[in-house]
């Protein structure tokens, strides 16, 4: 997910420091105000095999204007703003996605929903920078702001629901499809729910918003107007995967939404858009200018007076202590740790080890055995046949297959790291299948 500490910390540090740049630029009247409104308050977006409903919103938050001169001024301030939205898809749409189930072996994920339904909701931190029009002085009178908005996200989530949803595996080296294994992720479930949350982008959007403004007092100001914002860039950060239920090897009620935007081939791009009437209540404050400061007045210091030369004090500089002879030291060449030769894979989706593979390994054994104080770092990795996910976990699987046999030798466990780099680090060209054999490897990295 985001990281939204570092979110709040970027906002408080640009909010912070526009303040303070323009209050101190300035010894005309500013604006301080506070502001709520509602509307609509959306995700944007297009569905290809469905339908998506905007939904209603709010804003709120704290304001500050700095004049630019007795009818403009530059807006900026903090704002929370609410965003929801309601997708549904058709019925009768199949959604396919290649896995690679508990024992290593690869399928087709098959997901078939009737009546699938998903609530998006979405909080953002809003920092504005707007142009401002309005009445001179205290009239009254029409007013005008235009910009840019940044949205931060700092919480999403989205709860989907189907009146059925059936999952099954279809396994091509079978030709079997298998429909109700619930044990193993397969089956049909009624009346399904559940709820997740997507991976975004912070918003930049357009801004705009207009009406009238009304004196209440000499320092209190109210504002009413209709807002828009539209935003510019596409939301989405996770790379779909055509999955709209995540396959679990573990059970078919261990299975979480996907959402709709894990679709390629469903949405277009995520766009923010909000619309409605805004309130707004501001307080006029003046920022006098500091006088310059009045030099102050030196008084000349008499010089003192000559001491003589037979009372003066003669000052004894102490030899110095004897410094100690420094002694060369000569830094050890360290011992350079071993290589150890890729471990290969020749099917897709393999991860078991051949007998070749295991006497090959039989010098790490000996390796690890004779120094204690070396590990080893195992990394798995694929060819680029799959999609990520499932090269996440065969690359993985072949890393602990390896270790798996290191453990059995003797090697303690603590000693071994696993990690998947997937299809993500080829050592050669993933055009010809003697090149994808080449990648479908694991590394053994010796470290100290």
């Amino acid at each position: 997910m985001t990281s939204y500490h570092s979110y709040n910390k970027l906002l408080i540090i640009a909010a912070t420091c526009c303040g303070l740049l323009l209050s101190g630029l300035t010894g005309q009247s500013q604006e301080i105000s506070l502001a709520a409104g509602g509307g609509i308050g959306a995700w944007h977006y297009s569905l290809n095999n469905g339908s998506r409903t905007l939904q209603p919103g709010f804003q709120a938050g704290v304001g500050y204007l700095f004049p630019l001169g007795n009818r403009w001024g530059l807006r900026t301030g903090v704002e929370l703003g609410s965003y929801r939205a309601k997708a549904r898809l058709n019925n009768g749409t199949t959604y396919s996605s290649y896995q690679v189930d508990s024992e290593g072996d690869a399928f087709e994920f098959q997901v078939q929903p009737e009546g699938y339904q998903e609530k998006q909701q979405l909080l953002t931190a809003d920092v504005p920078l707007l142009l401002q029009f309005h009445p001179a002085g205290d009239q009254r009178g029409f007013y005008g702001a235009a910009g840019v908005k940044l949205g931060l996200p700092i919480r999403n989530r989205f709860n989907s629901s189907a009146d059925r949803i059936s999952a099954s595996g279809y396994y091509p080296d079978l030709n079997v499809t298998f429909t109700d294994l619930p044990v193993h992720g397969f089956g049909t479930q009624p009346g399904w729910s559940g709820k997740a949350e997507y991976d975004l982008k912070p918003s930049f959007a357009l801004s705009a918003e207009a009406g009238m403004r009304f004196t209440i007092s000499t320092k209190s100001k109210l504002y009413i107007g209709a807002y828009i914002d539209y935003g510019l860039n596409d939301l989405k950060k996770q790379t779909p995967n055509n999955q709209l239920l995540t396959y679990q090897p573990d059970g078919l009620a261990q299975s979480k939404p996907a959402g709709v935007f894990s679709l390629p081939d469903e949405s277009g791009a995520v766009r923010l858009l909000a619309a409605g009437i805004k309130l707004r209540w501001a307080i006029a404050t003046t920022r006098k200018k500091k006088a310059a400061p009045v030099p102050a007045v030196i008084a000349e210091t008499p010089a003192p007076a000559p001491v003589p030369a037979d009372t003066a004090a003669i000052a004894i500089t102490p030899a110095p202590e004897p410094v100690s002879p420094v002694q060369d030291t000569v830094a050890a060449t360290p011992k350079p740790l071993p290589e150890i030769d890729p471990v290969h894979f020749g099917k897709v989706g393999d991860t078991l080890l051949a007998a070749a593979s295991k006497t090959q390994l039989q010098q790490l054994v000996s390796t690890l055995k004779e120094d204690l104080g070396l590990n080893a770092v195992i990394e798995g990795h694929t060819c680029n046949v799959g999609n990520n996910a499932a090269n996440e976990k065969v690359g993985l699987a072949r890393a602990r297959a390896v270790k798996a046999f290191l453990v059995n030798q003797g090697i303690a466990a603590e000693r071994l790291e696993t990690v998947s780099k997937a299809q993500h680090q080829p050592v050669a060209p993933n055009d010809t299948e003697a090149n994808r054999r080449r990648n479908r490897r694991v590394v053994v990295k010796i470290i100290e």
